[in-house]
């Protein structure tokens, strides 16, 4: 069950099954402007910072409930992960991807 709760100074919560969860925006936005982006419980934006501040310096990155340094290092994972599993070329940083690097099924 989904319910949306106000509160007389501005600050509003999104809770689903009792957690903190909004699919479509911040499940906690705070009366100084503050907003937070929970998933199941968890921290969590994969196309913006997790937590957003008015002041751009407190505004921090989580996947998963797992804090990220920046954007910037998010995008280095990823194409680290899609080089390793999939040998994949991400098209920037000079990475180089290689056919010999495919995904394999297992020997029998």
């Amino acid at each position: 069950m989904q319910e949306k709760l106000q509160f007389s100074d501005g600050t509003t919560i999104s809770i689903t099954d009792g957690q903190l969860h909004c699919e479509d925006g911040p499940a906690l936005e705070t009366s100084d402007g503050t907003s937070y982006y929970f998933y199941d419980g968890q921290l969590h934006r994969e196309n913006g910072p997790a937590i957003c501040s008015p002041d751009p310096e407190q505004c921090h990155w989580y996947i998963h409930g797992i804090r990220v340094p920046s954007k910037e290092r998010t995008q280095i994972l990823v194409r680290e992960l899609r080089q390793k599993f999939l040998g994949a070329d991400s098209g920037s940083h000079g990475s180089t991807g290689s056919a010999t690097n495919q995904p394999r099924k297992p020997k029998r």
